[in-house]
């Protein structure tokens, strides 16, 4: 993008940053922290480690640590949160 702006690196740094509000390289990082909760929420892989090298993590404990900075708790401990919530909602018959 900077290049195509014909911008230096730094120029185009603040200017994003001035019009979204966050560093580009944060604004990258929760979108790729966005596709992998997605893929979590929907089931989407066999293994934590796909999901991790999916969204180009360098390996497993780099996307724990990464969700863990995002959400607040391991993938692991999200899925359970998950999963309780579902499991306990109440079916309403109407």
């Amino acid at each position: 993008m900077q290049e195509s702006l014909h911008m230096s690196e730094r120029s185009f740094q603040r200017k994003f940053k001035q019009h979204v509000g966050i560093p580009p390289k944060l604004f990258s990082r929760i979108c790729r922290f966005q596709v992998s909760l997605n893929q979590l929420r929907n089931h989407q892989y066999h293994k934590l480690s796909d999901v991790a090298f999916e969204n180009d993590y360098a390996d497993q404990s780099h996307y724990i640590r990464s969700f863990q900075e995002f959400a607040g708790c391991s993938p692991y401990q999200y899925q359970r949160q998950v999963n309780e919530l579902v499991e306990n909602f109440p079916l309403i018959i109407q």
